[in-house]
């Protein structure tokens, strides 16, 4: 079996301390960061990510009600996509009341 050099795990002991290093230099910085950059990339990802909802759920809804109509659709499974729709739009709602 081959064993390591310790030149190696020198070498990796030297990665770590850099590493380390580096982190305390830079975290302090991000840590004083301007909270508004972030609540804004934040409330953008939100509002794109309810936009592509909003798509799906329609798609969903048109999907269940034909399947539905043509008798190829249990109420489990109907029921059940329209609470997960009801879910994933009452989030923020459900979330405020539990506050």
């Amino acid at each position: 079996m081959l064993q390591e050099s310790p030149a190696r795990d020198a070498r990796g002991g030297t990665w770590l301390a850099l590493a380390a290093a580096f982190a305390v230099l830079v975290l302090p910085v991000a840590a004083m960061a301007d909270p508004t950059n972030i609540t804004n990339g934040l409330n953008s990802i939100e509002t794109w990510l309810i936009s592509a909802a909003k798509i799906i759920a329609v798609i969903a809804f048109i999907g269940c009600g034909l399947a539905k109509m043509m008798g190829r659709m249990q109420w489990g499974y109907f029921f059940s996509v329209m609470a997960g729709c009801a879910i994933v739009f009452g989030a923020a709602q459900l979330a405020q009341w539990m506050q």
